[in-house]
């Protein structure tokens, strides 16, 4: 696979990728926090709510049953460029339905966590965001591997405020120490 960093050119774009994931980031933290807040004002019996969410997210998931689960399966086609499966406008949608899908799932007090689908939020980015670039600028690297795997690391880094973890289980998730290079510039712009 193509997890490997040689060509300086092409950290301008994971910088890019950086602030992409910094404001997808945002938006998810607000929609996660705004949903919570909006369930608890609910005045409706606490048993309740959970169905609710469950019921909305069940509804998005009969058109897209992508954002279901952890998303690890179509994380790897985002990996392998598996534009036949995944297209660029379909991880672009997946991004804020798997926003959305999370922020019900937990703000209407059901069990879930925030790891698994901030990495699949993070990874369809890069991948959607490698897709858009690729053949249109200089210095993108050949495959979309590391553009997925460092944008997973780049969001979640940002949103758990926890870049140095993030950048270093970029380089173990690869085998790549090269890496750490676009997985430091990615995840310290999208944090700050």
């Amino acid at each position: 696979l193509g997890f490997h960093f040689d060509d300086p050119l092409s950290l301008g774009w994971f910088a890019l990728l950086g602030v992409a994931a910094g404001l997808v980031g945002i938006v998810y933290v607000k929609t996660f926090y705004g949903t919570r807040d909006l369930f608890h004002r609910l005045r409706i019996p606490p048993h309740f709510k959970p169905a609710i969410g469950g019921l909305l997210v069940g509804l998005i998931a009969l058109r897209f049953p992508q954002i279901l689960a952890m998303g690890y399966g179509w994380l790897q086609f985002a990996v392998e460029g598996q534009t036949a499966q995944l297209a660029v406008g379909m991880m672009l949608a997946l991004v804020v339905l798997k926003i959305v899908a999370t922020s019900l799932t937990i703000g209407s007090g059901g069990s879930g966590g925030v790891f698994a689908p901030g990495l699949f939020i993070g990874g369809m980015l890069g991948g959607a965001m490698w897709g858009l670039l690729d053949g249109h600028v200089a210095g993108l690297p050949p495959e979309p591997e590391p553009f997925v795997v460092v944008g997973m690391g780049a969001l979640f880094g940002g949103v758990a405020k926890a870049p140095i973890s993030v950048i270093i289980m970029v380089a173990e998730m690869t085998g790549e120490f090269t890496m750490i290079v676009p997985a430091m510039i990615a995840t310290s712009v999208s944090y700050l």
